[in-house]
């Protein structure tokens, strides 16, 4: 259940049976897996939790009042009921209690009805009476005619004695496997006593970690009048036990392997029943239940109630953009065409850029390894395909770049005092938008290839640095050293900038009111700058990008993964 740790050039050998047979690739249909951290929308409601994954993975042949009624006997069964109507719970906003989301984590794989659940470490982090109710709770769903197998770590014993069966592992290798009500027996002979009113579940771990708080006894070495003595135990010396009693973890494998108890329970119980499930058809043949479109407009509508219920992203943006704006309004005030402010002018025009595309990916950089994780759950159990939640992720995020960009423009453009006329506004406008646009793409892409928030900014951090510094503002691009043409060619701030400068200069008149008049209108000034292409050569060549970096970021999650602690 475990995440096991492999080192560079280890390979795993081994067969996995079920039901004493080789697991065929159909498992997956019968089988559900709940991790151990609780991976949910944290915007959602309970009941809409389950109904997401119930729309999504029952069969389209179900109606939907059917699908609402699998749910609602669902959170009955789990004792959701009271908490339908509750949010699960972000890091900012207080939803349900930590056993309540771990039994709605559960619900979510429930809706399928599989046939076996696997839970990993499903009470941890749990206090005593939560950790309780759930395994209760999984109680009753075995004996509904589900299996269940969890790793559970250090069970308190009203916990221990709900297990019907228990598998110990020591260093990765099985030293006990069979009914729970056997181990104590089973360590007895090994030589080892629990003493009374010991939790079993401390008493195995005392063992087979070795630790020096002990709560059981040596047994004594047969035919000899020795009486265990718990309270000076260790003053007993080597001569007065047997070399091999008690039987050292190390050795319990071996030990276990010679035992009636593997005879009976590994060779003989796993071949008792050596049919596997007829109802299930092979994985090969298994599509989603649901068609992409209304992949698509469930993951959207999600999205959307996430935005409205979590707004705290949306208002960091917005106070963002707007100081952003505000200063660079209130740095570039009311710039004049004269001579003297052509250099003002080209610096403020840069500097609105820089101010502008530095916002959405470092923002995409902070949200987005959350809704990846969300992702990786959701797709890895067949809830829907990469390109819908894609899709999905690009559209909501849409209308509010929108929103932004123009807020954006809409303060700086009168208070720099630019170019007068509306067409020219609008290109302005545009220009910061797919601007921004392609910058949301770097960092979606850049997201999307890293395991941490923190190192996608770190990343971002250099590729933004380096594009603004050959953007051709700081040092004209025909004067680049030849080895730095080729970064020259891709950064974003060399085709924005060239956009807004066209838009801003081509055909503008300027004040000659200095001796000699080195800029009589805004060509020449594009002219010393070597700016010589056309404004919908620059919007085309951003637009690619967009498209060329988002498919860079879909590929990135359709096709690598990460495991993160």
């Amino acid at each position: 259940m475990g995440r096991l740790n492999i080192q560079a050039g280890s390979t795993l050998e081994g067969t996995i049976l079920v039901n004493g047979r080789p697991q065929n690739k159909s498992f997956k249909c019968i089988a559900a897996y709940v991790q151990q951290e609780d991976v949910l929308m944290g915007t959602s409601t309970v009941r809409e939790t389950l109904m997401f994954s119930a729309r999504l993975r029952l069969p389209k042949s179900m109606s939907l009042e059917k699908k609402e009624r699998r749910v609602a006997c669902l959170m009955d069964e789990l004792n959701l009921t009271s908490c339908q109507n509750t949010l699960i719970g972000t890091a900012y906003k207080r939803g349900v209690s930590g056993g309540e989301k771990k039994r709605a984590s559960i619900g979510v794989e429930l809706v399928t009805q599989p046939s076996v659940l696997f839970l990993d470490e499903p009470t941890s982090g749990l206090d005593a009476s939560n950790a309780y109710s759930l395994m209760k709770t999984l109680k009753n769903l075995a004996a509904n005619g589900r299996t269940v197998v969890c790793s559970v770590h250090q069970p308190r014993s009203n916990i221990f004695n709900m297990l019907d069966r228990l598998i110990l592992l020591h260093s990765g290798r099985i030293v006990f496997q069979g009914s729970a009500k056997e181990v104590v027996p089973f360590f007895s002979q090994m030589g080892y006593e629990i003493s009374p009113h010991t939790n079993p579940a401390d008493f195995i771990m005392d063992v087979m970690t070795e630790t020096e708080t002990r709560d059981w006894t040596v047994k004594p070495v047969a035919g000899t009048d020795t009486t265990p003595d718990t309270t000076n135990k260790t003053e007993q010396t080597d001569e007065e036990r047997d070399p091999a009693f008690p039987i050292p973890p190390s050795e319990m494998c071996t030990f276990f392997r010679a035992s009636p108890l593997y005879e009976k329970d590994v060779n003989g119980e796993s071949e008792a029943d050596d049919t596997t499930p007829n109802n299930t058809q092979p994985l090969d043949s298994v599509t989603y239940a649901s068609s992409s479109w209304l992949q698509f407009l469930l993951l959207s509508k999600r999205a959307a109630v996430n935005t409205y219920r979590d707004p705290l992203n949306f208002w960091s943006q917005f106070s963002q953009f707007v100081f952003m704006a505000l200063f660079s309004g209130l740095l570039f005030w009311q710039l004049g065409t004269g001579q003297d402010d052509i250099q003002d002018r080209t610096g403020g025009l840069y500097y609105v850029l820089v101010n502008a595309l530095f916002i959405p990916p470092f923002v995409v950089a902070f949200v987005f390894p959350n809704e990846r994780r969300l992702f990786n759950r959701e797709r890895g159990n067949g809830t829907y395909r990469t390109l819908p939640f894609f899709m999905a992720y690009t559209l909501v995020s849409f209308p509010s770049q929108i929103f932004f960009c123009l807020l954006f423009s809409a303060i700086t453009y009168p208070m720099m005092a630019l170019r007068s006329g509306f067409v020219h506004f609008i290109v302005y406008f545009l220009i910061v938008f797919i601007s921004c646009l392609t910058a949301e793409s770097i960092g979606l892409a850049v997201s999307a290839a890293v395991p941490k928030a923190e190192v996608a900014m770190l990343v971002l951090t250099a590729i933004f640095v380096m594009f603004m510094s050959v953007g051709g503002f700081f040092r004209a691009n025909k004067n680049l050293p030849p080895y730095l043409i080729p970064v020259d060619r891709i950064s974003i701030m060399k085709w924005s900038f060239e956009g807004i400068m066209i838009n801003e200069y081509r055909d503008l008149k300027l004040d000659c009111n200095t001796d000699p008049c080195l800029f009589p209108d805004g060509d020449a000034v594009l002219e010393g700058l070597d700016i010589e292409s056309e404004l919908g050569v620059d919007i085309a060549i951003l637009c690619a990008m967009i498209i060329f970096y988002r498919l860079i970021a879909f590929w990135e999650l359709k096709y690598m993964k990460f495991v993160t602690n």
